[in-house]
């Protein structure tokens, strides 16, 4: 085993991670101007 196969795998999952939840995580909806203005207010 490599001194750095626990780095790299680290990176990976959060890499892993961080895209699956920001994909589960975002509304369509909300990325819209309409819903952004109205937020705003």
């Amino acid at each position: 085993m490599d001194a750095n196969t626990p780095i790299f795998f680290g990176l990976g999952t959060s890499i892993v991670s961080f895209v699956l939840i920001s994909l589960c995580a975002r509304s369509p909806e909300a990325s819209t101007p309409a819903a952004m203005s109205q937020q705003v207010r």
